[in-house]
C-alpha cells in the first residue's frame, strides 16, 4: 500500500472532519491555524522507537495512544491548552491490523482531549518502527509556568501515584522478576499514561514553576533546581507511592519512586499562600496531589534533611 492511501485509509478518514478551528489538515501541505488573541503559542515534541520506548508485543493501541500522551504532558506542564498535532511514522512493513489500532488509539486520545491530527508523514523504515509527534497549544500572553521560576520557600507538589510504570517497564525488559504477579496490574500504566492537561491549564495561575515526570522525580525536579538555581529538601516518605508497588523489596521500590522514568505526572512549586486553593483544585478534579517538600536557598538537594550524591540519572536516550 503506497504512502497516500496509508494517510487516506487510516488517518484522513478519522481526523478530516475534526477541523474547526483549522483551514487544512490532513492531506494538505500545510496545516494553517489561526492562533487567537493574547495567547501565545505552545511548541513540543517527542520520539518514540520501538524496542527503545515501547516493547514489539505492545498492543498497538496503546502505543497509538501513549504516542501523543507523552506530548500532551509536555503542555500539561506549562499549563497550555491543545491546538492540534502532526505524526510523522516510519514502519518497515505493511501491517493492516497494527494501522488500525495504532490509528485508533491516537484518535481516542486526541479526540478526549481535543488535539486534532492536523498533518503530518508516513515512510518506511529499514527495521523499527518510528513515531514522531509534534504537538501545539494555546497558552495566554501573561502567564506561563517555567523551569526557572521556583522560589525559594516554595512547596514542592506531584500528582498521582508513583512506582507503577518503571517496575512494570523493568518487568517487561527482564530486569526484576515478576513478583507476585504483579505485571498485570500495573502494564496499563506505563502504556497509557494520562496526561495532566486540565490541572495544567488549572495550576498556571497558582504555580511558579513546573516539570512533567517523564525521566524520574530526581532528575526531572532537578531541571527545575538548575534553571531556578535554587535547592530541594524531599520528604521521602511524603512521596506517594501507589498501593499496586507498595510491599515491593525496598530498593526495587525506592529506585522506582525517585529514579523511574515513564511517570508523566507534574511536579509543580507554588507559594505556600497558595496551598489552600491548591488542595481545592485536586478536590474539584479529584486528582491526587500531594506535598512532598519545599524549595531552598542552598542550591542542593536533600532528601529527609540529608545531602549527599543522589542518583539523579533517570531515564537516559542513550543508555
Amino acid at each position: 500500500m503506497s504512502e497516500f492511501h496509508i494517510i487516506k485509509k487510516y488517518f484522513s478518514k478519522y481526523f478530516r472532519n475534526k477541523f474547526n478551528k483549522e483551514i487544512l489538515g490532513v492531506g494538505d501541505d500545510c496545516a494553517i491555524f489561526s492562533a487567537q488573541e493574547n495567547q501565545k503559542i505552545a511548541i513540543s515534541t517527542d520520539m518514540l522507537i520501538e524496542k527503545r520506548h515501547f516493547f514489539s508485543n505492545t498492543n498497538p493501541y496503546n502505543i497509538g495512544y501513549k504516542s501523543l500522551a507523552v506530548n500532551l504532558s509536555d503542555l500539561a506542564a506549562v499549563g497550555a491548552h491543545p491546538i492540534g498535532c502532526l505524526l510523522s511514522i516510519g514502519i518497515p512493513t505493511f501491517n493492516k491490523e497494527w494501522l488500525f489500532k495504532f490509528s485508533k488509539g491516537f484518535y481516542d486520545i486526541s479526540e478526549k482531549y481535543d488535539c486534532p491530527l492536523i498533518g503530518g508523514d508516513t515512510t518506511k523504515s529499514n527495521k523499527s518502527i518510528i513515531i514522531n509527534v509534534t504537538i501545539f497549544g494555546n497558552i495566554p500572553n501573561t502567564k506561563s509556568m517555567k523551569r526557572d521560576n521556583a522560589k525559594i520557600g516554595d512547596e514542592i507538589w506531584v500528582s498521582g501515584v508513583f512506582g507503577e510504570p518503571d517496575i512494570a517497564y523493568r518487568i517487561l525488559s527482564g530486569q526484576i522478576h515478576n513478583i507476585d504477579n504483579i505485571l498485570e496490574n500495573i502494564k496499563i500504566s506505563l502504556e497509557m499514561p494520562i496526561p495532566r492537561i486540565t490541572l495544567g491549564k488549572e495550576l498556571i495561575d497558582h504555580a511558579n514553576a513546573a516539570i512533567d515526570i517523564s525521566d524520574g522525580l530526581i532528575q526531572d525536579l532537578n531541571h527545575i533546581l538548575e534553571a531556578s538555581k535554587v535547592g530541594a529538601n524531599i520528604n521521602y516518605k511524603a512521596i506517594p507511592i501507589s498501593n499496586k508497588v507498595i510491599k515491593l523489596p525496598e530498593n526495587i521500590k525506592k529506585y522506582a519512586v525517585l529514579n523511574g522514568g515513564d511517570l508523566y505526572e507534574l511536579c509543580f512549586t507554588a507559594p505556600l499562600h497558595k496551598h489552600d486553593t491548591i488542595v481545592d483544585i485536586a478536590k474539584q478534579l479529584n486528582i491526587k496531589l500531594s506535598v512532598i517538600g519545599n524549595i531552598t536557598s542552598n542550591t542542593t538537594l536533600k532528601i529527609n534533611g540529608i545531602e549527599k550524591n543522589y542518583d539523579i540519572n533517570g531515564f537516559d536516550h542513550f543508555k
